[in-house]
């Protein structure tokens, strides 16, 4: 599972196994042009990826056997199936582009 956690300017993931946090991927943003988007990709082994198509992410004390983070580029995309979710700052557009898609 994960757990997401918005303050102004920063968005942070954390990966949760038994309720507990194992590591965390973020991005900080500010400005007007400033901000990030990606994608989530959850396998069925239990391992999530974290795909950033633009913005700045950092990661901290993550287990990469569950939890693991690779920049893709802003056109770049890892599929279209179930498992896969778009992220962004922009929590309502970001909604809105995953209900369309028919992505959980």
């Amino acid at each position: 599972m994960i757990k997401r956690v918005n303050t102004d300017g920063k968005n942070t993931f954390y990966y949760l196994k038994n309720g507990l946090e194992n590591g965390e991927i973020w991005a900080k943003y500010s400005g007007i042009n400033d901000g990030f988007k990606g994608y989530l990709k959850f396998k069925k082994n239990g391992k999530v990826l974290l795909f950033s198509g633009d913005g700045y992410f950092q990661t901290k004390d993550i287990a990469t056997t569950l939890f693991n983070f690779k920049e893709i580029g802003t056109d770049g995309r890892p599929g279209d199936n179930a498992n896969v979710c778009q992220i962004s700052y922009q929590i309502e557009a970001e909604k809105s582009w995953n209900k369309n898609l028919n992505l959980k």
